[in-house]
């Protein structure tokens, strides 16, 4: 058992420290990057990260799950190294690159921590389902709570490097509104869009000292070194599905098959809309409200301690979705973090930056982070037990809707404007709520059904045992009669 926690912690430990390391970077780079070569990386990022999710297994016969998950937090490190030389001819290839080689990290951890779980199970003799969203809790709990210590770095940081306000800062009476019309997703943001898509914004933004970003990336970078060195240490080699002989070759055909198998099932598409739902969510949330809500309305010092809020948001809803499970079924923890969600969407909606108050941000993105992890937490836990016996297919094509959604949620932030992004966002929340309950409704059929089959073979089996009673009686009185007969013959021979 120590070794199963053992493993939890060093894939938990090294995201908690790579991972938390480079979302800091990225919450950045449509604020700091203010000519959009920023958002076009991570653009191209997700791009070919959703493309090269489809080849995930492959890595991971190749290297196995550890050594994938140490390959892939290398590549964070030398992304966040390259934005001390922000240039479009390194920033663009560097974000092809590292969308190619993390898609296979993601796979390697949900496969290992899934198989960690259920093999803990299985030597435990506890409920499989409930231990695999256990131990997916903690791992999303990690993953949400990274961003609060790097987060928390950047505003201390950038704070004590801000130089001064450029454009026509929130000084006094009708400045501070018409600055402000350009902030928040109401309908009245998108009349001033024109302006800001031609480079004519005047928002609330403040200039960086170029020094202090420098020191923010090499403490950020250092830790990300951290975090790799924490999982080369604590991971174990655990075998994958797809482990052949050293004598024998690859097949990518053979290696592909799992998951064009995952994206032909009924269970899968039902689950697509809110795979997609979360990919568009994170690309409107690291692109669109760090520059809409917080850098227009506070500047660009502030999106740290902002975003820190929303990772304590996400890491108590990671925990509370993988403990609450137990108690009140996936369906109740689904549907707590869908309506949470649309309350929250239709507030952006309706947010006024004029007559808003200082917490209202930070209530915002609690409640964004808190949503996404209920509803994340157990749509990782289901795939996992929907496609037990092909899990890296089961990931990788989960992790190509969600990636390709999440590029789209950046291209999003080029072509529209906030309120149009909250309209299209809460669409699609409307349809994932859809598909989801008729999953729900499905599987609870088919374990019907199997458990009728189940049943009527017992009845069966039943029924031709009380056949073969009378039977047996018989065969029993006849072998009975012979051995009389037997005994009958044998005195008389003795007494003759």
């Amino acid at each position: 058992m120590e070794r199963h926690w053992k493993n939890l912690l060093g894939v938990c430990g090294g995201l908690f420290l790579s991972y938390g390391s480079f979302v800091t970077v990225i919450s950045l780079q449509s604020s700091i990057h203010q000519d959009s070569r920023g958002i076009a990386a991570l653009v191209i990022y997700n791009i070919c990260h959703a493309l090269a999710c489809l080849f995930a297994p492959i890595f991971i016969a190749k290297l196995g799950t550890k050594w994938t998950m140490v390959f892939g937090m290398l590549c964070w490190c030398i992304y966040i190294a390259c934005n001390f030389y922000p240039e479009s001819y390194i920033l663009l290839p560097v974000s092809t690159l590292l969308g190619v080689f993390i898609a296979p990290l993601w796979v390697a951890e949900a496969t290992h921590i899934t198989t960690t779980a259920m093999h803990l199970a299985s030597t435990t003799g506890q409920q499989a389902d409930d231990l695999v969203s256990r131990f997916t809790g903690i791992y999303l709990w990690f993953q949400k709570f990274s961003a609060i210590p790097g987060n928390l770095v950047s505003s201390f940081v950038l704070y004590g490097g801000i130089l001064r306000p450029t454009g026509n800062q929130v000084n006094q009476g009708n400045q501070v509104n018409q600055t402000l019309d350009h902030c928040g997703g109401a309908l009245l943001s998108c009349k001033h869009y024109a302006d800001d898509y031609n480079g004519n914004a005047t928002g609330h933004n403040i200039s960086v000292d170029p020094t202090f970003t420098s020191i923010l990336f090499g403490i950020l970078l250092g830790l990300c070194v951290c975090g790799m060195l924490l999982a080369i240490s604590l991971i174990d080699t655990l075998p994958s599905f797809c482990d052949v002989a050293p004598s024998k070759k690859y097949k990518v055909k053979s290696l592909l098959l799992p998951v064009f198998q995952v994206l032909k099932t009924y269970h899968f598409a039902l689950l697509v809309p809110a795979i997609v739902l979360n990919g568009l969510e994170l690309g409107f949330y690291f692109g669109t409200f760090t520059e809409s809500f917080i850098s227009c309305t506070r500047g660009v010092a502030n999106i740290g301690f902002v975003m820190a809020t929303g990772g304590i948001g996400g890491a108590v809803g990671a925990v509370v979705s993988g403990t609450a499970v137990k108690y009140t079924g996936r369906m109740a923890v689904f549907s707590i973090g869908f309506l949470s969600q649309i309350v929250f969407l239709i507030w952006m909606l309706l947010w006024q930056p004029h007559q808003a108050h200082d917490w209202d941000i930070y209530v915002m993105v609690v409640g964004l982070g808190a949503g996404a992890a209920l509803r994340t937490t157990q749509i990782t836990a289901l795939i996992g037990i929907l496609f037990a016996d092909n899990k890296e297919g089961a990931y990788g094509a989960h992790l190509f809707f969600h990636y390709i959604a999440y590029s789209l949620g950046f291209l999003l932030n080029i072509f529209l404007c906030t309120f149009y992004q909250l309209i299209i966002i809460t669409s699609i929340l409307v349809l994932a709520m859809v598909t989801y309950y008729v999953l729900e409704y499905d599987i609870k059929q088919t374990l019907k059904e199997e458990k009728c089959k189940k049943e009527t073979k017992f009845v069966h089996l039943d029924e031709v045992k009380d056949l073969l009673q009378p039977l047996t009686r018989e065969n029993k009185m006849a072998a009975s009669d012979k051995d009389d007969v037997v005994t009958d013959v044998t005195e008389v021979e003795l007494l003759t």
